[in-house]
């Protein structure tokens, strides 16, 4: 059910715009400083979103409108995985587990767009695993988080723009 949120046929707005400057950005090796595309070109601006940029717009490149399923699915997968272990582990009951499921991926709604932003929900569901493992003596998990965070404060848009 996580994967079939993640393919309905909705495309942010702002898809073409973040596609347009991954590109602009892998061509020039360069941020469009000021912002090219826009009316307003003559103000400074800081792209803080271009490494999701870059990787979408690799994503469209290699598989072209797939590409942007690929990612949607792939993060809609990773945090059905961490729902669906924890509320198991939490309550062995198959319909409790479902409602909460399906309750969360409801109240995620258009959140599953390939926005930078949907990042920030698979680095947190990874922090919240490794957290509960913790709590279940069983730290492995917490030697990634580091890694996990040092990726996340350089991910401009998913929460962790460092400037």
């Amino acid at each position: 059910m996580g994967f079939g949120f993640t393919l309905r046929a909705q495309v942010d707005p702002d898809l073409w715009g973040h596609l347009r400057f991954g590109q602009y950005f892998l061509e020039s090796g360069l941020p469009p400083l000021p912002d090219i595309f826009s009316y307003a070109s003559t103000y400074p601006w800081i792209d803080h979103e271009w490494l999701c940029e870059i990787m979408y717009y690799m994503a469209w490149r290699s598989l072209g409108p797939f590409g942007e399923y690929f990612i949607k699915s792939a993060a809609g997968l990773i945090l059905a995985f961490f729902l669906l272990h924890h509320a198991n582990r939490q309550s062995n009951r198959i319909l409790a587990t479902a409602i909460v499921f399906c309750s969360a991926f409801i109240c995620l709604g258009n959140g599953l767009l390939p926005r930078p932003q949907l990042f920030t929900y698979v680095f947190t569901a990874f922090f919240m695993h490794a957290y509960l493992m913790n709590r279940e003596d069983r730290p492995g998990w917490l030697y990634a988080c580091p890694v996990i965070a040092a990726i996340w404060a350089g991910w401009p848009g998913a929460g962790g723009s460092v400037r």
